[in-house]
């Protein structure tokens, strides 16, 4: 079977998407004829959606301009007759923007819909561009012969929202996108040490404050353990902080040396918390998991089809503070939780978290 696998740039070269659609692209050549289709923009298109841009003192990013260009620049690959599947990965601008009759599979992957999307993680859109980018997703979901969505919250969203038949959507959970050096071990604390560790590039939304306070509210406390906050992704601010709180800058998972010492910290770490504010998937979920670890977030977006409350970590509610991360943590320590949480974590990864499984099921479609 020849998959076109179509999108705007290439993914062989860049990092987008936490990697996902480069691990997309790998496992399905496994076992696949997979030809990656890059619609490149005409320099007709760029110059119209410059001009837009600058009447609109570039408030208006997208508009009908986009729509007919779209069209266009993917219409001849849709024609052609060598493939059997296409498959949209995260591209509801491409297949939204389409207008042709096929008789070949569409295959459309998200970890959201747009009216998810809304007033969660994209804030003040233009009205246009939101009615432009609404259609895509209509029509993205409508005409594909299958969805993949990463989460039952995409899911739900496609069915409430856009009236989507449930038998046409497939939840389909992504993989980690590190190598698998998990190595089986007691989760026994060192030292009476316990390792935290967070991952992510986003001060605000990853809820970096949150867990540094919780951190700290931890150390206060008459404990029999002492608490170390690992922060990868962010570079070191001008505010100093207690010695406890390490800053590590971002790693990128494309240079081996930089993912060995990622890796190094998810294998060193005891807990992994991620007091996000607002998250679709979260590939370092599934990442914690392949390293055992337990972890402590809120219960937001498409979260919970990664970590299970009570079982691998603890789900909060959105409102809850740094001292209920630490309440949680500390529970879990003095119930002696650390080693199943650790165990369950690493199963789920095991079951479900990781890309043989998430090609097996798509296996299914096919």
């Amino acid at each position: 079977m020849k998959i076109g696998f179509i999108t705007r740039k290439d993914i062989t070269r860049e990092n987008a998407w936490s990697g996902t659609t480069n691990f997309l692209y790998k496992v399905l050549k496994e076992k696949y004829d997979v030809e990656q289709i890059i619609i490149k923009k005409t320099v007709t298109h760029k110059v119209m959606a410059s001009i837009i841009r600058i009447l609109t003192w570039n408030r208006i990013k997208k508009s009908y301009v986009d729509v007919f260009f779209n069209n266009l620049e993917i219409k001849k690959y849709l024609q052609k007759k060598d493939y059997d599947l296409f498959f949209f990965p995260a591209a509801s601008e491409l297949l939204g923007s389409t207008q042709f009759n096929t008789k070949k599979k569409v295959v459309y992957l998200s970890d959201a819909t747009y009216k998810l999307l809304t007033n969660y993680y994209l804030f003040n859109v233009p009205k246009i561009e939101k009615k432009i980018e609404d259609i895509y997703e209509e029509k993205s979901l409508k005409k594909a012969s299958t969805i993949i969505h990463a989460s039952t919250w995409a899911k739900k969203s496609a069915i409430e929202d856009y009236g989507i038949s449930e038998k046409k959507i497939m939840v389909l959970p992504f993989g980690a996108n590190l190598s698998d050096k998990f190595a089986k071990k007691s989760k026994a604390l060192i030292r009476h040490k316990v390792r935290l560790l967070l991952v992510g590039v986003d001060w605000k939304r990853k809820g970096v404050d949150i867990a540094i306070k919780c951190t700290e509210l931890l150390n206060s406390k008459n404990l029999p353990w002492k608490f170390e906050l690992t922060i990868v992704g962010i570079d070191k601010p001008l505010k100093k902080y207690d010695k406890n709180i390490k800053f590590i800058g971002k790693l990128r998972k494309d240079v081996k040396s930089e993912e060995k010492e990622l890796i190094n910290y998810y294998q060193n770490s005891d807990l992994f918390i991620l007091p996000t504010q607002a998250e679709c998937a979260g590939i370092v979920f599934c990442e914690a998991s392949m390293y055992g670890l337990p972890t402590i977030a809120y219960n937001t977006g498409g979260v919970s089809s990664y970590v299970q409350n009570n079982v691998t970590g603890y789900l909060l509610k959105k409102d809850s503070s740094a001292k209920d991360f630490a309440d949680k943590i500390q529970f879990l320590l003095q119930k002696n939780l650390l080693q199943s949480f650790s165990m369950n974590a690493r199963q789920k990864y095991e079951n479900e978290l990781n890309w043989d499984t998430w090609l097996k099921n798509f296996n299914t479609i096919i």
